[in-house]
């Protein structure tokens, strides 16, 4: 019948799963969560990061050609074309942008990446940059939707005589955001390999001190011995190998003139108002069977055993059980 008592929780142990098991598991799923969470908000992050940086670059990149002493000359030309051209296709190489378009007040095209476009109204908005002002802004043009900034070029009078217009395109940038996501989806990979690994020694820990046992399991266990523990007609003591009493029963409590047993709050011996014969035998933590000690109203049969862990084969502490008359 024993056995198959055993049999029969180990079975039911299995079945419902362990406590370190189920924290596992879902401090690994918090953890992929978390992790997954900020690689996107790092992701999106990026994508700002990224078009914001852009925007800077094409507008610094544009507003550095109008004041090019040579652009302000070449655009008041009758072949601004010729000039212009071969000098725009050396800034697009060198800066790494799409497109760098030098265009009259009218937007007709001085320059393009494309040759057949010169000559050709640019497509974007100029009022702003016919206004004097320098203006950014996403448009889809001949090469596609691309990220663009629109600057004036002014005489030595201030008015506008052209304008440049220096962009890079969402495709670029796509290429740019799939670069760094590589490197976004390593780092979460990491962060939750690193975060599992911790789980998992933390439910070995767990699952060690207890004794594999799931939170039901453990429940019941703590009600039934709470229940066995406080219905023993005998005092039952506990003390840990620190000299500290950190368990005894109702009628450990009456026979000995304890407190109100509390299982949260181990008390010193010291600390405890016991005969002198029983705290010696409790401090010396030796084996005793059916020894007589004696109170101010009482005679006490007193039994000591070591008690030590189930799991393993370490003493782990005292406990004595006392009857008295």
């Amino acid at each position: 019948m024993k056995a198959s008592g055993t049999l029969g929780r180990t079975r039911h142990r299995r079945r419902s799963g362990t406590l370190a098991r189920r924290l596992f598991f879902m401090q690994l799923a918090l953890i992929a969560v978390v992790c997954v969470a900020l690689s996107i908000t790092s992701y999106v992050s990026t994508l700002g990061s990224a078009r914001q940086a852009t925007s800077e670059r094409v507008l610094s990149i544009a507003e550095t050609l109008a004041h090019d002493p040579f652009v302000i000359s070449s655009v008041e030309d009758a072949d601004a074309s010729a000039k212009l051209q071969p000098y725009a296709l050396t800034v697009i190489d060198t800066a790494e942008v799409d497109f760098v378009t030098i265009m009259d007040r009218d937007r007709t095209r001085y320059t393009h990446p494309d040759p057949r476009q010169l000559g050709k109204d640019y497509i974007g908005s100029i009022d702003q940059a016919l206004s004097g002002e320098s203006q950014v802004e996403e448009y889809e043009g001949t090469l596609g939707e691309s990220v663009r900034a629109i600057v004036p070029v002014t005489d030595s009078s201030g008015e506008v005589t052209a304008m440049v217009a220096v962009g890079v395109t969402l495709k670029t940038l796509s290429v740019a955001r799939a670069a760094a996501l590589p490197q976004i989806i390593i780092v979460g990979l990491a962060a939750i390999g690193l975060g599992g690994l911790g789980s998992w020694i933390l439910s070995r820990y767990l699952r060690r001190v207890t004794l594999g046992y799931g939170p039901e399991q453990l429940k019941s266990l703590f009600a039934f011995y709470d229940s066995a523990l406080h219905s023993l007609r005998e005092g039952l003591i506990l003390v840990d190998d620190d000299g500290q009493l950190v368990l005894y029963n109702d009628e450990a409590a009456e026979l000995l003139g304890l407190p109100d047993p509390d299982d949260r709050t181990p008390i010193p011996l010291a600390e405890v108002a016991l005969p002198s014969s029983v705290s010696s035998l409790l401090s010396s933590g030796r084996d005793a069977v059916d020894e007589i000690h004696l109170t101010r109203d009482r005679v006490l049969v007193v039994n000591q055993k070591q008690a030590s862990q189930p799991d393993r084969g370490g003493v782990s502490g005292g406990g004595a059980g006392s009857g008295g008359t």
